[in-house]
């Protein structure tokens, strides 16, 4: 037992009977004020030795303390540096400043350096710093990897001697390089043909901190789809729609292009909805309409549906089991043996996350295949307890054929390269035609029809913004793959109400347009013979030229049969060849397709964020974080002329928070 413990300290106390020391005026019999004295015989205490200090570091040889900032400044060039204490802050960052300070003391005359290493050519090192800047901001890297020994050694012994530069000279060439890109990425959203559709979402990081996304999406003049992250601002508390609203006129403002919007595709939260009703408002009149996130109304149907059919009382015994599996290797074990027993190649079953319904789609599909190996494991006395019953096998086989199509549509609709409004009204389309024949099939029980009415309840309640709405039929119409098709499938409005209604717009927003065609440039020779003199006078005569006005452009449209084709592509490829043919319609039509059928690029961006805000990286300044995020979204996009680092980008900065 150790004799230092709490608990033999006191038994030793009592076994000794120890009396405490009387105080020397109860013990000399003189006054607590009057001095002692100290026979020659008496012990003398020697007091202990204080420990001796550690030496603090050489960082303070150069820098002075300002607590009332909480900063310290070097005494030889004035910097500041943000500092609390030494256990908080520590002096690294002072210590990086004395290597790099402009005013470094320099060797006495008459003193010379030996140096037997070739020394690294300062355009080479530029070049260097800025392939640096570059992976750190397309790999989501920290800015204090530069501060890491182990990795300035690397790159030292790797690069022959290379130096790189300190986080705060890389962040503050990243938020210059952002606003310099900035300017690019206005020009260029201001020369697109065409309007810009927008998709927005509120997010919270890792460490609490919070932000908004805004992301544009264009058709360019090659008919090709085009979007990048146009801000992404911290989003400061309520997040109301109206302070959502502001930080996005603030940026549509700022790129110059509030007046070229087509659309802003948000969730089905009231808030986030609001904020395209307050946009309207405010640049007004104009053709900007409202959009809600196909992928989340389909995922509220379904939510709501596996409600309505207790979803979690019936599969109870099933999640049961997967969490139990998860958590048990002999559990594990023995399903792994009956998988072989049988011939099924073992896949650990995927847990339930509630606000995810294609969790739930995804853990009965996988017991649905193990159904051979779970009989025989159930089979056991052993776990028999694990096992659930014959009706709950036939509720897993008829939700996962009422879920298929659920899962099929919603991979559709959020494919990145497949963007159109338009998929919301296909999908619906879809979706309803396959719950008509599920409730009809004998495949699946009196339960499972059952289920399926109330996934139709649901699907319908949510048509409003799923079909309903204009700007779906009008993207339905102008989709030269469904043109009246989706609207006739769907049997509840009449296609020429639904052409009339584009038709009104398009009189109203799309004049009429001159038709576009590739112009070949003669040769410069001038006419010699008087034949050709003659033809040139004919030739340079005034003509007329047969132009069809919108309407007429719509209906020779809607006249033709719609293109066959699966791939996205092709529908923009028939108005590129087609864009001379029907100039106003067109002009519609690259505003309208460019619209996105769900917010998903936001939940992309996210979960970009995440990777820059992590647990070890949890505090960049909002600033850094909006300059990271967007340069790396148009860094892939193709907006790739960053500027090269030069002599002035590697002075230290006097302050910079990251």
């Amino acid at each position: 037992m150790n004799p230092s413990s709490p608990t033999n300290f006191s038994n030793a106390q009592a076994h000794n009977s120890l009396t405490p020391i009387p105080p020397p005026a109860a013990a000399n019999g003189s006054s607590a004020g009057s001095a002692i004295a100290i026979a020659d015989d008496d012990p003398v205490v020697i007091a202990p030795v204080p420990k001796t200090l550690p030496k603090r570091s050489s960082a303070w040889d150069d820098f002075e303390h300002l607590v009332d900032q909480r900063k310290v400044q070097c005494t030889r060039c004035g910097h500041k540096l943000s500092f609390v204490s030494v256990s908080k802050t520590g002096t690294s960052s002072m210590t990086r400043h004395q290597d790099a300070c402009r005013k470094k003391r320099k060797p006495e005359g008459g003193q010379q350096l030996l140096s037997f290493a070739p020394k690294m050519p300062s355009a080479q090192k530029l070049k260097l710093h800025a392939l640096l800047q570059r992976w750190i901001v397309r790999d989501q890297q920290s800015l204090s990897v530069v501060a890491h020994p182990d990795f300035r050694a690397f790159l030292s012994a790797a690069a022959g001697g290379y130096d790189p530069p300190s986080r705060y000279v890389l962040t503050n060439k990243i938020r210059n390089d952002y606003e310099d890109m900035k300017v690019v990425i206005k020009g260029y959203m201001r020369s697109l043909p065409g309007k810009i559709a927008l998709t927005t979402d509120g997010w919270t990081a890792a460490n609490g901190d919070q932000f908004l996304s805004l992301t544009a999406h264009w058709i360019g003049k090659d008919w090709t789809i085009g979007s990048l992250l146009l801000d992404f601002p911290p989003f400061p508390v309520p997040h109301t729609a109206e302070n959502g609203a502001n930080l996005i006129t603030r940026a549509l403002l700022e790129f110059g292009i509030d007046k070229k919007i087509s659309a802003c595709v948000t969730d089905n939260t009231p808030s986030a909805f609001n904020i395209t009703t307050i946009l309207k408002q405010r640049f007004g009149p104009s053709s900007m309409l409202p959009g809600r996130c196909a992928a989340h109304l389909i995922n509220l149907v379904v939510k709501h549906g596996l409600n309505d059919a207790d979803r979690d009382v019936i599969f109870a015994p099933c999640r049961s089991f997967v969490n139990l599996i998860h958590r048990s290797k002999p559990t594990e074990n023995a399903l792994r043996e009956a998988c072989k027993v049988r011939g099924i190649t073992f896949k650990m079953p995927p847990t339930v996350m509630d606000v995810r319904w294609n969790s739930t789609y995804k853990q009965l599909l996988s017991l649905q295949d193990l159904e051979p190996a779970l009989r025989l494991m159930f089979a056991d006395r052993k776990h028999a307890s694990l096992a659930w019953g014959q009706p709950v096998w036939h509720a897993i086989q008829d939700l996962t054929k009422i879920l298929e199509v659920f899962s099929d549509v919603s991979e559709h609709i959020q494919g990145r390269k497949y963007p159109t409004i338009s998929a919301a009204a296909q999908g619906y389309v879809l979706i309803s035609t396959e719950l008509d024949a599920l409730g009809t099939s004998p495949s699946l029980t009196a339960w499972g029809i059952e289920v399926v009415k109330l996934f139709q309840n649901r699907l319908v309640s949510y048509r409003e913004h799923l079909i309903d709405a204009p700007l779906v039929q009008w993207a339905t119409l102008l989709d030269p793959s469904m043109k009246t098709k989706v609207i006739e499938c769907d049997g509840v409005h009449l296609v020429v109400d639904a052409v009339g209604s584009l038709m009104e717009h398009l009189v109203a927003f799309y004049p009429d347009n001159s038709p576009t065609s590739s112009t070949f440039v003669p040769s410069a020779d001038a006419a010699t013979s008087s034949f050709q003199q003659r033809w040139e006078k004919m030739d340079s005569a005034p003509t007329t030229s047969h132009l069809l006005n919108p309407r007429k452009q719509l209906h020779i449209y809607l006249q033709e049969p719609a293109i066959k084709s699966n791939v996205a592509s092709d529908s923009l490829r028939y108005w590129a060849v087609n864009e001379g043919r029907f100039p106003s319609l067109s002009a519609m039509a690259r505003d309208l397709l460019a619209i996105p059928a769900t917010s998903v690029p936001s939940e992309a961006t996210f979960s970009r964020g995440g990777e820059v805000i992590t647990k070890r990286r949890n505090r960049l300044n909002g600033t850094t974080v909006t300059a990271i995020m967007c340069l790396d979204s148009w860094m892939e996009g193709g907006f790739d002329s960053i500027r090269a680092f030069d002599l002035e980008d590697i002075v230290e900065p006097i302050e910079v928070e990251e």
